[in-house]
């Protein structure tokens, strides 16, 4: 998640403030990118892993994780700071901010709605995966919540009870940070234009 919202963040901020030739194209790019299933990588991305050597590694799970989530929190923060004035950093530079504590002092604190909504985005990517978690690791300590309550259902039947147990513990941290950062992430979705009304 942290990964995924630090280059997110950078990467969106530079696609609003930035002017370069390609910058349409790039953003088409980046709008195909959000259009491809993550499960339709999920071949090449276990050929890579295995050739590798990656399988049951962490190292290669966030990276897979922050690489699905980056062009969706791109675009988030991209419309966020397109929201953001121009004229604020204008007057900042006047004021003697670097382009840096520009950024960190006044941009960062306005986009902060859409910057919780994309942070919840990618950890909720990572949580709630199963199929790339059961693909990659074999090691039962770096499988996500979904991916280990498989290991309740086995040849001589189910085990209901500790499979639901496991079930329900896994819905609740998604529930309750949505509970209790609700407002927030409304907030943050709908002023990028994400949702409307």
């Amino acid at each position: 998640m942290v990964l995924a919202v630090v280059v997110g963040v950078a990467g969106g901020y530079a696609l609003s403030r930035t002017r370069y030739r390609r910058k349409n194209a790039l953003v088409v790019f980046l709008v195909a990118a959000l259009a491809v299933p993550g499960y339709s990588l999920l071949s090449p991305i276990t050929v890579m892993a295995t050739t590798l050597h990656l399988t049951n590694n962490l190292a290669t799970l966030i990276v897979i994780y922050a690489s699905l989530s980056v062009p969706f929190v791109v675009w988030l923060m991209k419309a966020q700071v397109d929201a953001v004035p121009r004229e604020i950093e204008q007057a900042a530079a006047m004021d003697g901010y670097s382009r840096f504590a520009t950024i960190r002092k006044i941009v960062l604190p306005v986009i902060r709605p859409g910057i919780l909504a994309a942070a919840l985005f990618a950890a909720l990517t990572a949580w709630n995966d199963y199929v790339i978690n059961s693909v990659l690791t074999s090691d039962q300590s770096h499988r996500t919540i979904p991916a280990a309550l498989q290991f309740f259902m086995t040849t001589l039947g189910i085990d209901w009870g500790p499979l639901m147990a496991g079930a329900i513990l896994a819905t609740l941290p998604p529930v309750l940070l949505f509970l209790v950062f609700r407002r927030q992430v409304t907030q943050g979705l709908a002023s990028s234009g994400a949702v409307k009304g």
